[in-house]
């Protein structure tokens, strides 16, 4: 079952559909544009879904990153852009970001600069993800001198928020998640840290 809701934001209402297996069904294949497809993800999410990719978007072009909070740097940054150069993405493309937190920041970032700002999807992975980095259009890398003080305030056009995703997550990083929704909880619903008990 698949259920959307509308995030607003500010004079944006941002789709965010939210179900079980989105990437493998029909309904997401029918949603996509018919326009360039950049994907970005990282080396876990490639190797889960290699196959996948593969048979389902030939006409896309991947970019994989490696998995893990020290490459959200500048460097991968550039790298994301120089392959997006090289392979002459235009402004009307789709920046398509799927994984976690990190893969969120920089691809979101990536979408808010490259050519002055491309339209891009967001699938979160992780609990955390779903909860934080795909909610809000925060992006951001990080730099010698602290996390996150390069970055932008971006909206995505829509969040694809799949929770089959969970079923791979370990124990720390689903406790990771539910930490985040337990904060949210005593910050804005009282309902919802009651729940969370």
């Amino acid at each position: 079952m698949i259920k959307k809701i509308t995030l607003k934001i500010k004079n944006k209402k941002i789709p965010i559909i939210i179900g079980e297996k989105i990437l493998t069904s029909n309904f997401f294949k029918k949603i996509l544009p018919k326009k360039p497809l950049i994907i970005i993800l990282d080396d876990n999410i490639k190797i889960l879904y290699k196959e996948f990719l593969k048979k389902n978007f030939k006409t896309s072009f991947i970019i994989s990153i490696p998995s893990g909070e020290k490459y959200k740097t500048r460097k991968t940054k550039a790298y994301i852009e120089d392959e997006m150069f090289k392979k002459k993405i235009s402004k009307d493309s789709i920046l398509l970001a799927i994984g976690g937190g990190v893969v969120l920041d920089i691809a979101s970032f990536v979408a808010s600069t490259y050519m002055r700002g491309i339209n891009h999807y967001l699938i979160p992975t992780t609990l955390l993800s779903m909860v934080d980095a795909s909610i809000g259009g925060k992006t951001g890398i990080n730099t010698s001198f602290g996390k996150n003080l390069l970055g932008s305030f971006y909206q995505p056009k829509k969040i694809f928020i799949d929770i089959s995703f969970l079923s791979t997550l370990s124990k720390k990083e689903y406790r990771s998640g539910i930490g985040e929704i337990i904060k949210y909880a005593i910050l804005f619903d009282k309902k919802l840290f009651e729940a969370s008990l």
